[in-house]
């Protein structure tokens, strides 16, 4: 399921369901996208009743089934879905469901997608003793080590108290900078506990404001001149133009200049093919004459990319 705009109380609130504490902590911090995975043992048909019964039905919410069988493919399908949505959440079930997720997240780092993948793990008095489907092949209550290589930051919330201000760090990282998916890692017996609501409003009032990157006006003059002087220039995009929702700028942009463009394979669909200045892809997937006209330009505008495919 996705869900979407939804509200809960902000009263104080017990639970035994991570799925609870999870509609409630989100609805309290951040407005997001929600995605529940019910394949396999991710979570239990009764759990999902729960968190849809906690919802209030008077609030507008979007509910949308995710047909997959597995959780990489669930969460891969929502990398694409997020491009036309808002930020999102993954929540997944301890250890097999954690690592299951692992290829979609790490697509989702590649692609620049803001994802924030809350999973369970053994509750922390369990640690080191081997109970079901605990992950501890190097160190005890090291499960979310799995995801260090490809994650912004994994957190462990070692104390119920802390879930919040846990929560607006990881959103916040999420979405800042070049966006990518963090991970929140919470013991089941940290999901039970009780929490109360002043933690969400002191975190509320002291919110940071996320501000995208920016040029002043006098660097956009200065790369406007020279590339009104370049004798062969080219403008070279990526995926984040497709992030940004920045296509039709782009167009304008290009057209104004008479600039020709060329983009990597992320950045396909950022202006349409038929577009009589698009060149096409470049890399090692693109055709001889783009890579060509890319070597030969002696000014490059590039736009929303890191250059990983101009080999």
């Amino acid at each position: 399921f996705i869900l979407n705009k939804f509200a809960a109380s902000s009263a104080p609130f017990t639970t035994r369901f991570p799925t609870e504490i999870l509609s409630t902590i989100l609805a309290d911090s951040v407005c997001c996208l929600l995605v529940i995975f019910a394949a396999f043992k991710a979570l239990p048909p009764g759990k999902i009743e729960v968190i849809r019964k906690s919802f209030n039905y008077k609030r507008l919410f979007q509910s949308i089934i995710v047909p997959k069988r597995t959780f990489s493919t669930s969460v891969t399908y929502w990398c694409g879905y997020e491009k036309c949505l808002l930020p999102n959440v993954v929540l997944s079930h301890l250890s097999p469901g954690l690592t299951n997720c692992a290829t979609g997240v790490a697509n989702a780092a590649l692609d620049c997608i803001p994802m924030v993948v809350i999973a369970g793990d053994v509750p922390t008095h369990y640690y080191g003793k081997h109970p079901h489907q605990e992950v501890n092949l190097h160190a005890d209550a090291q499960q979310y080590e799995i995801y260090r290589p490809f994650v912004k930051r994994a957190w462990r919330v070692d104390r119920a108290d802390l879930m919040a201000e846990i929560l607006e760090k990881a959103f916040h990282l999420a979405e800042s900078g070049q966006p990518g998916p963090v991970l929140v890692n919470v013991p089941m017996d940290i999901f039970s506990e009780t929490i109360l609501s002043k933690s969400f409003d002191r975190v509320k009032s002291n919110t940071k404001t996320l501000i995208k990157p920016s040029i002043d006006d006098k660097v956009a003059e200065e790369i406007v001149n020279k590339l009104a002087q370049a004798k062969q220039p080219i403008a070279y995009v990526g995926g984040g133009i497709l992030l940004a929702r920045a296509s039709t700028e782009l167009e304008e942009f290009i057209d104004y200049m008479d600039l020709p463009l060329a983009h990597s394979l992320m950045g396909k669909g950022a202006v349409s093919d038929d577009h009589p200045l698009v060149l096409g892809m470049s890399g090692f997937w693109g055709t001889s004459l783009v890579n060509e006209a890319c070597l030969q330009a002696d000014y490059i505008f590039a736009l929303g990319t890191r250059f990983k495919e101009a080999d």
